[in-house]
């Protein structure tokens, strides 16, 4: 590319030159030829060559900024003179030359300062004209350039309202929206022919007919209402009920107590929820911590075998499954009656590293693959199977997988439990939601069923009498003993006065709710040790003290066990009374005696039992009590109320 220094421009007389005259429904060039010629510092003309220029037009001479440039324009210069189109690379716009009230040319060569600014003419605004080319604009004439009368009806090429006068009312208006509310009234009816008039609320101060009257509501008393056909004849028959209209206007009438005039599961409605046929049973597996083989190919299998409880009105199945991460774990179920492909429940079970999986499925609440829902309607007895497969090796090291692996065994967490619930309606039993108060007898039939569905179930057993299901088998219904068992674990050596027994010890106790047992442990002693008497001679420590909280009948056994060269005493106290009295004697040799007392007693609440025991010897070598769970103790039973 060739660069001149201080060069300058000349152009010619003609060197904006009219364009080439076209037919006026051709599309308006937008190019406008210019000749210039080229001449150097020293006045003569420009070396031939290939130029870069740029090309401006600005609206004064001394603008600062262009209105339209096109820039990188390279021309061949021969003896000094070029000619070339604006517009080639960057059409001239006729909008922006209409909006010029004179324009002015720059050219620029390669990065040489701007050339003086030449004063373009007629020739480029020739473009304006494409602005009325048909008139091809958008609120571009203003009223006042037209002339009074210029537009005839010939003229217009649009439909348009008719009147007779200027400002008139339109003959035949066809519009939307064009006519005010304001300016309508009617002076006669309104035909809208096979139309339908819409609106959001009607006032009518006169009638209103119609063939077919179509409403939410009606207000009013409808006490002017005609035409309506009421229904015919009464419910003749004693103890009948209106249960519906027949289709010919008669009553339909049924039996008060007629059981198909109630749903099959109405006992809920009409006993205020206190009686139902519906229940929910819940089976869950018996199988619990299945582990999970660790990455072996191999699954983890729990199963439900599901008892005959009935057809199913819901279904559910839950899952709880652990395992060092969820994100490589698949679980599969096979219900009774597809034992190949199953609900896949998830696959992957759990984000990266998550560890506890538990969901429930429902027929909305969808697994992976399968029809839950499938079960609604049918009975799902049979067996049920939970697969599930570990695709990845467990980190030991990891945070938290300590707990699940186990590198000896080669596993990665567990099944926890799994479970399936139905609701059914049955026809063979019904639940009581409340206290149940008969007059008479209660009869108790003698069913050979008995499951986890039934468990707590009484029957009458012709050979052992009454009987209860504990989940997997019948066994004799028998009352749990209430019952204590307690002794002291201290000896206690020769006094002369009574030593109250202790029971700092306790063995069996089920009777928590019938009294209080007072264990307080006294400290050891012997016979010359008698600071000690305070919590042997007196009941102010209460160490064998037992208070009753419900009164009734009650078998005590006091047995203590002592060792003297005479006489074994001992007694039961109620409120510091002695109730029973015994002793035993031996004459000949120093020696052991086990000494029973045995009573039965009726205690009101608030009272309370003592023990005590004495030897009676003659050194201090005897033993009033011989403490130990193998000798002495105490055992109480509660008989009843009534004995």
């Amino acid at each position: 590319m060739r660069k001149m220094t201080k060069t300058s421009v000349a152009l010619i007389a003609a060197a904006l030159c009219a364009m080439l005259a076209v037919d006026a429904s051709a599309a308006v060039p937008t190019t406008s030829t210019i000749e210039g010629a080229l001449t150097s510092a020293g006045g003569g003309a420009a070396a031939d060559g290939s130029y870069s220029m740029t090309f401006s037009l600005y609206t004064a001479l001394g603008a600062k900024t262009a209105t339209w440039t096109e820039a990188g324009v390279k021309l061949d210069v021969k003896g000094g003179r070029f000619a070339y189109a604006l517009g080639t690379t960057k059409a001239l716009d006729a909008k922006v030359l209409a909006g010029m009230a004179q324009a002015w040319l720059g050219i620029t060569i390669g990065t040489d300062p701007e050339l003086p600014r030449q004063r373009v003419h007629a020739t480029p605004f020739a473009l304006v004209a494409e602005q009325a080319n048909g008139l091809a604009c958008t609120s571009c004439v203003g009223g006042a350039a037209l002339a009074n009368g210029g537009i005839s009806a010939s003229k217009i090429g649009f439909n348009y309202a008719a009147s007779t006068n200027k400002g008139g009312p339109a003959i035949d208006l066809a519009c939307t929206g064009c006519v005010s509310v304001n300016e309508l009234k009617f002076d006669g009816n309104v035909d809208l022919g096979a139309y339908s008039l819409k609106a959001k609320n009607g006032t009518f101060t006169g009638d209103v007919a119609a063939t077919t009257i179509t409403a939410t509501g009606f207000i009013g008393d409808g006490s002017k209402l005609t035409g309506l056909k009421m229904p015919k004849g009464s419910c003749a028959k004693a103890g009948e009920v209106v249960k519906g209209i027949n289709a010919d206007g008669t009553l339909l009438c049924v039996a008060a107590l007629d059981p198909t005039a109630l749903p099959k599961d109405g006992l809920n409605e009409i006993s205020n929820d206190l009686i139902s046929n519906q229940f929910v049973d819940t089976i869950t597996t018996t199988q619990k911590l299945v582990p999970i083989p660790d990455f072996q190919g191999k699954e983890a299998i729990s199963n439900i075998t599901f008892p005959n409880i009935g057809t199913a009105q819901t279904f559910s199945v839950s899952v709880h499954v652990e395992n060092t991460d969820l994100s490589v774990v698949s679980m599969v179920i096979l219900p009774p009656n597809d034992k190949k492909v199953g609900w896949k429940l998830c696959d992957p079970c759990g984000a990266k590293d998550s560890k506890i999986y538990k969901k429930t499925f429902t027929p909305t609440a969808k697994p992976k693959s399968g029809d839950v829902g499938y079960w609604i309607g049918k009975n799902p007895q049979g067996l049920w199977n939970l697969k599930v497969l570990d695709n990845g090796f467990c980190i030991l090291q990891a945070s938290g997988n300590a707990k699940y692996c186990d590198a000896v065994k080669k596993t990665d967490g567990w099944i926890a439990t799994w479970s399936i619930t139905i609701q059914t309606l049955s026809n063979q039993k019904i639940a009581v939601n409340g206290d149940q108060y008969s007059s008479g007898g209660v009869k108790i039939g003698t069913t050979n069923a008995c499951s986890s569905v039934n468990k707590g179930m009484l029957r009458w057993n012709a050979t052992y009498g009454l009987q209860v299901c504990d989940g997997a088998g019948w066994f004799v219904a028998k009352s749990k003993p209430i019952i204590y068992q307690g002794y002291c674990s201290i000896n206690r050596r020769y006094s002369s006065s009574w030593n109250f027994f202790c029971l700092d010890k306790t063995e069996l106790n089920t009777a928590a709710d019938y009294f209080t047992v007072s264990t307080y442990k006294p400290p050891t002693g012997d016979s010359s040790s008698t600071s000690y008497d305070k919590y042997w001679h007196t009941d102010a420590y209460k160490t064998g003290r037992i208070t009753f909280k419900k009164a009734g009948y009650y078998r005590v056994l006091y047995k203590n066990y002592c060792r003297s060269y005479t006489y074994c005493y001992t007694r039961i106290l109620r409120n510091g009374s002695v109730v029973k009295y015994s002793y035993d004697s031996d004459n000949s040799t120093y020696q052991y005696f086990s000494q029973n007392t045995l009573a039965t007693v009726y205690m009101a609440a608030g009272q309370y039992l003592e023990f005590q025991a004495r030897a009676n010897a003659d050194n201090s070598t005897a033993y009033a009590i011989y403490g130990g769970s193998t000798t002495s103790y105490v055992n109480i039973e509660y008989l009843g109320q009534n004995f």
